[in-house]
């Protein structure tokens, strides 16, 4: 975050401090939600637009079940079926599924934390609760009526993204990451 963004997060809620690993700023992911100091923890990627309360997604951060996760029915990559998306993850906090993933994510074998949750998901299938799909729905659904978290995956979702933005000063001037805004 820039520290202009930082301090707008700050005034708002509690930021947390997340260890760097190498690789991508996504391979972050994990180690974030190990750092929630909450009993329950919901990550929502920056590219997902929330549509309707959250709570309901709360059963599946219980500890004694693991982690909720929508599948990924355009994953092309995953040799086995039932590849999971993770641009909404729900936990509770120590899961032990949530810590696996991150040792998986440290081995840096892996284009992304996805990729990561999806290569140790045999691993870890007995913690990972899969929630319904309109809980996160994906762009590439083309089907987003009834979506609690829309998904807006890609440069398109972003370009898409780019038109749902409130149009205030304040949100129009803020760039969280430090990069350049795409523009449509």
């Amino acid at each position: 975050l820039t520290p202009e963004a930082r301090a707008w997060c700050a005034e708002r809620g509690l930021v947390l401090e997340v260890p760097k690993v190498s690789g991508r700023p996504w391979h972050r992911k994990p180690f974030a939600v190990l750092a929630s100091p909450f009993r329950r923890t919901i990550w929502l990627d920056a590219d997902c637009e929330v549509r309707g309360d959250l709570s309901v997604m709360y059963p599946y951060a219980d500890p004694r079940k693991g982690v909720g996760v929508t599948h990924d029915p355009h994953n092309t990559w995953c040799r086995q079926p039932g590849a999971v998306q993770t641009g909404v993850v729900v936990a509770a906090h120590g899961e032990p599924a949530i810590e696996e993933w991150a040792k998986e994510v440290l081995l840096r074998q892996h284009r992304g934390d996805q990729e990561a949750l999806n290569a140790i998901r045999e691993r870890v299938a007995d913690r990972l609760r899969i929630m319904p799909r309109h809980y996160q729905r994906l762009r590439l659904d083309h089907q987003h009526d009834g979506a609690l978290v829309m998904h807006w995956t890609g440069e398109e979702g972003k370009r898409i993204l780019w038109d749902l933005r409130p149009r205030s000063d304040q949100c129009t001037r803020l760039n969280v990451s430090g990069r350049p805004l795409i523009r449509p």
